[in-house]
């Protein structure tokens, strides 16, 4: 028979296993679920040919939703960062960053197998489903 103390410090071990299974299986969930924005980032930064800051901004794909020249250049974007908002942002590419198929983990099994697939649009017009990010950089 446990004793009470025996009793609790093997519940306290399984609660704190359970934790840890919780806590392993949603440690990728941010990284997946901001891939594109990682990509998009990293694309925008490689993109840009000068000095300075640069964003990857999210833009709704929709013909509704304003051209990306539009977007970078709104005063509401460039004040949520001290470093920018006084000169604001300008446009000087987009992207549409499409969602990644599955691939295995080993990547023995994947050689020769499309992977991430990226559109550049080399412009910051069109008011079409296309971009998905707006590359914007300090002025």
């Amino acid at each position: 028979m446990k004793t009470s103390m025996e009793a609790y410090l093997s519940e306290f071990s399984t609660m704190k296993q359970e934790v840890k299974n919780l806590t392993d299986i949603t440690a990728d969930i941010p990284y997946f679920y901001y891939y594109r924005d990682i990509l998009a980032q990293a694309s925008c930064a490689a993109l840009n040919a000068r000095g300075g800051w640069v964003y990857a901004v999210r833009r709704v794909c929709s013909d509704k939703a304003p051209p990306c020249s539009s977007v970078c250049a709104n005063r509401a974007l460039s004040n949520q960062d001290n470093q920018v908002k006084a000169n604001g942002l300008e446009c000087f590419n987009a992207l549409h960053v499409y969602s990644a198929q599955r691939l295995s983990p080993n990547p023995s099994m994947d050689t020769d197998t499309l992977g991430l697939k990226t559109h550049r649009y080399n412009s910051c017009g069109g008011r079409h489903c296309g971009p998905n990010y707006c590359c914007c950089r300090s002025k």
